[in-house]
This record gives C-alpha cells, structure tokens and sequence, in this order.
C-alpha cells in the first residue's frame, strides 16, 4: 500500500474571526502590560508572549492540518495534538460521515483539553455516551456538517472535519484489515 494523505478543513470565517478577535484582545492587553510595576512586568509580559505564541501557531499550523497514511500508521497531524495510531487499532468498518448539528450519537459532554471556539475545536474531549465502547475523542472539527467518524480499539474516536467526505471515507475504507 502507497503512503496517502487527507487534507483537514481549513477554518471557516467564523473560526477566523475568532482568533483574529482573541489576537488582538492578547496584543491589547500584552501593550497594557507594559505598565506593570517590576519584576511583575516581565512575568505578564512573558506569560502573554507565550499564550500569542502558542494561538499564533495553531492558527497557522490549522492550514496544514492532515492524516497520513502510511504502511503500518496513521498520523493525526493537528496543532498541539498530533497523533500517530497504528492501523491495526483502527475500526476503520464502522468509520463513518456524520453531520454532527444533526447527530444525537456524537454529542460532547464536556472538553477534557483543548480548544473550543466557535468554528473549531481540537483536543480532547469527552463524549456524552460511549459510541462502539469509546468514551473520548480526539477532535479537529471546523466544518461540523462535513465530518468523519473514525473509531479505535483504545477508548478514542478521531472526529474530523473533511472538505470531501465521501472520496475521504473511501480512501480509508481503502486501508488493509490489521487484525
């Protein structure tokens, strides 16, 4: 089997405008700082340098978001919660596309670490019921109404979002058994 990727979604223009708001309510605040008495400064200014970093990064790293399928692996390549899944712990039968406005089986009850803006979210996060004896998920979600289902034998759904579904789920559907 030849090496395959999938390109992930880019942010939609409500996830866009998100982090353009957040950026520049950080780089509000980070000139604010400026004013801080000692050594306090430098700490408020670090500790913020370092959050603009961090967003700056995901921000951009969304556009070049992933899954690499190769011999033997399946890297998840998001920001900040990349992934590599040997093939053989994927349930790549019960993978799936799922509309998840309209999906009462994929409801999130909570995130357990990530980021959740409106128009993406990626992490970690818990799922309202089990779904196939899964509990967590591991999200890159930007288009909720264009989204994979992709099942592991290890308590975790990859849930992403896929600008063609259907040619995606058939690439994987592609993939060898590796029982």
């Amino acid at each position: 089997m030849d090496a395959f990727r999938i390109p992930l979604s880019d942010l939609h223009t409500t996830g866009l405008w998100w982090f353009i708001a957040i950026l520049a309510l950080l780089l509000i605040v980070l000139s604010k700082g400026r004013n801080a008495l000692g050594w306090f400064k430098y700490l408020w200014l670090t500790l913020l340098a370092m959050i603009f970093g961090s967003l700056c990064y995901v921000f951009i790293h969304s556009f070049k978001a992933d899954i690499e399928i190769s011999e033997s692996n399946l890297e998840f390549d998001v920001p900040l919660y990349s992934k590599s899944i040997p093939l053989r712990v994927l349930d790549i039968g019960n993978a799936q596309i799922v509309d998840l406005t309209q999906s009462k089986d994929f409801q999130i009850k909570f995130r357990q670490n990530g980021i959740g803006l409106p128009g993406y979210q990626l992490g970690y996060f818990q799922l309202d019921q089990p779904y196939h004896g899964a509990t967590k998920a591991l999200l890159s979600v930007t288009a909720p109404t264009k989204v994979i289902v992709l099942p592991t034998k290890e308590n975790l759904l990859l849930i992403f979002s896929v600008d063609h579904p259907q040619q995606a789920l058939s690439k994987l559907k592609q993939i060898p058994r590796m029982d």
